[in-house]
């Protein structure tokens, strides 16, 4: 096992009002390499947990530890470039030491010939390739996505799924996703964590064909999940 995230005892809550609300609860947690899928309801804590295991936010109680060395990538729903940079400096944005090859990650997200062009000169597939590419640079122990996708119309999004798959075999990294989407969590994911009421109710390995990925609906595991996510027995 290389590079991810290990969270014991993970609570945290918020204040809304008068009361007090719980996000996550006890939640325990050893990432595995690949592509670890977190999918749940809207505000099942999804978000909550990525903020924390990226310092954005701190836990209640509960402990949480990244394998490895290095730093984390973040990538979010909306690209959020900087409008006045071009996508090599975009990429650049906040680089350090024993970074990337720009050219290669240019040349890896399908970005070479665009090295000049500015945020709004781009499409929003290739906004969020520069997005994911900027992730990378810094070569991160583990890059956490939030619904990176989820804002995509289907076939661009079904690009940036192959796109991700691509880069995860060609860098190795670790990848910690998070979407509501049951059929993007099948194609994408190695694994499959669903979180409901902010802690764990299935953990499910995903059995893909060596070097094959299918699109067509596994039914009956996707009847499995969403029970789990309403909540419900199946049956």
């Amino acid at each position: 096992m290389t590079a991810g995230a290990e969270i014991a005892g993970l609570c945290k809550s918020f204040t809304v009002g008068d009361r007090v609300v719980s996000v996550l609860d006890g939640l325990d947690f050893t990432q595995r390499d690949g592509i670890t899928v977190v999918l749940g309801a809207s505000g099942c804590g999804k978000t909550t947990l990525l903020r924390l295991i990226a310092r954005m936010d701190v836990q209640d109680t509960g402990s949480i530890r990244i394998r490895g060395t290095g730093s984390i990538g973040m990538v979010f729903q909306e690209p959020r470039l900087m409008p006045w940079l071009t996508t090599v400096q975009n990429i650049r944005f906040g680089l350090g030491r024993g970074a990337c090859d720009t050219q290669r990650l240019l040349e890896l997200t399908g970005l070479t010939g665009f090295e000049k062009a500015l945020p709004h000169q781009l499409s929003g597939g290739m906004q969020h390739r520069v997005a994911l590419a900027r992730a990378l640079a810094n070569r991160p122990a583990l890059v956490l996505m939030d619904e990176p996708f989820a804002a995509l119309d289907q076939l661009t999004r079904e690009r940036m799924q192959d796109q991700l798959l691509a880069l995860q075999r060609a860098e190795g990294m670790n990848v910690l996703f998070v979407t509501h989407s049951i059929d993007e969590a099948l194609y994408v994911g190695d694994r499959i964590v669903v979180l409901t009421h902010g802690r764990i109710d299935a953990d499910h390995d995903v059995a893909h064909v060596p070097g094959q990925r299918s699109r067509a609906p596994d039914l009956e595991f996707t009847r499995l999940i969403r029970s789990t996510i309403q909540g419900e027995a199946p049956c």
